[in-house]
């Protein structure tokens, strides 16, 4: 049986970089950056009050997503990574998913967009299909 106590971590890559970082704008112009002055969780964004949601490159070879909301709308914004390690995938590098996307609150259902580092990109109502 495989364990915590018995995986030997020490040949394992570091964890990349991510290669998106996100910014949301507010219904009054103003912008929080995961990475700006300060360094910001998704915790930290008022989701009510975003109007925009961007995922920004940090190479330029990669595209920049984007979503647009109502302020009025009952869709929230939303944005993970879900992150695969060496030993989950058989060995080799790290293997990261980003999402972005709109739902509502309590499990009511949304909209999610899917990508990965090599540019596959998967559009779904069904948060847990990646």
């Amino acid at each position: 049986m495989l364990t915590a106590q018995n995986i030997d971590v020490s040949n394992f890559p570091d964890k990349p970089p991510d290669l998106w970082t996100w910014r949301v704008m507010y219904d009054d112009n103003s912008v929080l950056e995961e990475h700006g002055h300060l360094e910001h969780g998704w915790a930290d964004v008022a989701l009510a009050r975003v109007v925009l949601m961007q995922a920004i490159p940090t190479r330029e070879d990669l595209p920049r997503f984007a979503q647009l909301r109502d302020v009025d709308s009952p869709y929230l914004p939303v944005f993970f990574r879900r992150r695969s390690t060496p030993w989950l995938i058989g060995g080799g590098d790290w293997q990261t998913i980003t999402c972005m996307g709109l739902e509502l609150p309590n499990g009511g259902g949304g909209s999610y967009m899917f990508w990965d580092e090599q540019g596959h990109v998967v559009h779904t109502l069904d948060r847990n299909a990646i």
